[in-house]
C-alpha cells in the first residue's frame, strides 16, 4: 500500500505528489484557475476544463477551435499537475506516476513497466541485444543513453564536476558516487556540479 504524505489540512484527503494536494486546496479556495481560451469558462481543477473543452469547443470548422487545436498540438498538460508534455504519448507516460500503472508486463521474469518503451529496454537484459553501437571503438549497448554516457570517454567531455575538488565525470551518477566515496555524501548534485 503506497504512503500519501502531502495531508490537505482542511479535510481528509491525501495525495502522493506536492502538486496534486496543491490542485485539490483550490477546491476550498474555490479558485478556479483552469479557464477556457475560447469562452472563458472557469474551472478548479484542469481536467474539469479539458472535459469542457472537449465537450464545448470539439467541432472542427470552427475557426477559433483550430486556432485553439494547433496550439494544443505543440504541448500537451496533465490533468494531474498541469505539466506541459510534448506529445500524447508522453503525456500517457508521465500520467503513471500519478497512477502508478505498470500495464507492460515482461513475459520472462513478469516484471511491470509504466511505458512500452521501458520494456522493450528491459527485454534487452533477457536477449542480450545490444543495437546501440561505438562507432569509435566497436563497443555495443543495450540503450542510447549507455552509449552517450561513453562516448564522453572517447571526447574527453565531462560535464558533471565536483564543486568540492573539481574533479569532472561523464553522468550524474559516476559523480554522486565520487561525492558519497571520498567527500563522505555531504554535498548533493546540483544541475550536475557538486557544491
Amino acid at each position: 500500500m503506497r504512503d500519501f504524505p502531502f495531508k490537505c489540512k482542511l479535510c481528509d484527503k491525501a495525495f502522493l505528489f506536492k502538486c496534486e494536494l496543491l490542485a485539490h486546496e483550490n477546491v476550498h479556495k474555490n479558485i478556479k484557475a483552469f479557464r477556457c481560451q475560447i469562452c472563458g469558462a472557469a474551472y478548479t481543477h484542469r481536467k474539469n476544463l479539458l472535459v469542457h473543452e472537449r465537450r464545448n469547443h470539439a467541432r472542427r470548422n470552427d475557426k477559433k477551435n483550430r486556432e485553439f487545436s494547433s496550439r494544443k498540438s505543440s504541448k500537451v498538460l496533465c490533468a494531474t499537475c498541469g505539466m506541459k508534455l510534448s506529445s500524447r504519448s508522453a503525456l500517457k507516460a508521465h500520467e503513471t506516476i500519478h497512477t502508478g500503472e505498470k500495464n507492460e508486463i515482461c513475459d520472462v521474469c513478469k516484471k511491470g513497466f509504466a511505458t512500452k518503451s521501458g520494456l522493450v529496454v528491459h527485454r534487452r537484459i533477457h536477449t542480450g541485444e545490444k543495437p546501440y553501437r561505438c562507432n569509435q571503438c566497436g563497443k555495443d549497448f543495450a540503450q542510447k543513453t549507455s552509449l552517450v554516457i561513453h562516448l564522453r570517454y572517447h571526447n574527453n567531455d565531462r560535464p558533471y564536476s565536483c564543486g568540492r575538488c573539481g574533479k569532472g565525470f561523464v553522468s550524474g551518477t559516476r559523480l554522486s558516487n565520487h561525492v558519497s566515496k571520498v567527500h563522505g555524501g555531504d554535498t548533493a548534485p546540483v544541475g550536475g556540479i557538486i557544491h
